[in-house]
């Protein structure tokens, strides 16, 4: 079906001139959701080296996160690479040609067949297929579960709400599984249970810290070797639920550190304050010509008197649809 793509446009006097995508998304069977967006710029390159037949592809999976931060924002969506947090990816399972209001469409289909629960708050589709070690590098450190092996003045936290620091389950401020991690005042938590290797983060790799916070605070992530420690202040700027990140080159002493070698990851809050904790995360870095990188975004809001974020329950079964729709004007 792309070869008829490539055929049509020989001798063709007119010009393409918009792309767009439209995400289609059914819960068990059910159009829930339906959001158009624009292709980045690797997404258009992509787009029209398809049709030419230079690329064997224009998608190989599907990812989706829960960043709410807006496609217009700094660091447009244009040159990124990735998803803002992501918290899954999924590979294209079905490619065909289709009709949207009367248009010729390229549709690119996922299925997302886990167990969790989160929120959708945004989708990318990605030129890639998911064996690649790009992907296994971008990684979720913590997703803050309640079970996930963190310390509080040496002994493990637990979901008992007399605890000052302890998993919580209240649905309004966290997107990723069934718990996230509250702090008030001061507190700290640690992992030390085991040495990980985190040398795969590179310089310009982030980062990343999803959660809740009830003002402007700031929660430090401190690294250590045993020696040396690497330290970073995500700051919040103000309340809400935040997507942060930091480059690895930002830290205060990382330079000293030895990654391949982490014997400890301490979380702290920095002011006296609430933060409710979701998910910490690696992203890597990767520039705009890469063939793994991101060819669309788009953004369901959590706001407003028509929020569009979808919440995936325990057990169901998400399809997803890419429409790729191409205008042409005679």
């Amino acid at each position: 079906m792309i070869w008829m793509w490539k055929y049509a446009l020989i001798g063709f006097n007119g010009k393409m001139y918009n792309m767009n995508g439209i995400y289609k998304v059914f819960i068990d069977g059910e159009l829930v959701a339906e959001q158009k967006n624009k292709l980045t710029r690797l997404g258009r390159s992509n787009a029209l080296k398809t049709m030419l037949g230079l690329v064997p592809s224009f998608a190989g999976s599907m990812g989706i996160g829960i960043s709410s931060k807006e496609n217009t924002a700094a660091g447009t969506y244009l040159n990124m690479s990735d998803l803002d947090f992501s918290v899954g990816r999924y590979p294209i399972t079905a490619a065909s040609l289709g009709q949207n209001t009367d248009e010729d469409v390229l549709v690119y289909t996922a299925r997302i067949t886990d167990t969790s629960r989160y929120y959708i708050t945004e989708l990318g589709l990605y030129s890639n297929k998911l064996s690649s070690n790009f992907e296994a590098d971008n990684r979720i450190i913590f997703n803050f579960e309640s079970g996930d092996p963190l310390k509080f003045s040496n002994s493990y936290v637990t979901s008992d709400t007399t605890q000052a620091v302890h998993f919580v389950s209240d649905l309004t401020n966290y997107r990723i599984g069934s718990n996230a991690l509250k702090l008030t005042a001061t507190n700290s938590v640690t992992f030390n249970d085991s040495v990980l290797d985190m040398s795969y983060v590179a310089p310009y790799d982030n980062f990343v810290l999803a959660g809740y916070f009830s003002a402007s605070y700031t929660t430090n992530i401190v690294f250590s070797d045993g020696s040396n420690t690497a330290t970073y202040g995500f700051a919040s700027g103000g309340a809400g639920y935040k997507v942060l990140s930091l480059e690895k080159n930002q830290g205060t002493g990382q330079a000293a550190v030895n990654w391949s070698k982490i014997t400890s990851i301490t979380i702290a809050n920095a002011t006296s304050g609430t933060t409710i904790l979701d998910g910490l995360r690696v992203k890597k870095y990767k520039t705009l010509d890469s063939v793994e990188g991101l060819v669309s975004r788009a953004v369901f809001t959590t706001t407003g008197d028509n929020p569009t974020a979808i919440e995936k329950p325990f057990g169901s079964v998400i399809d997803i649809q890419y429409l790729l729709e191409m205008q042409m004007v005679m």
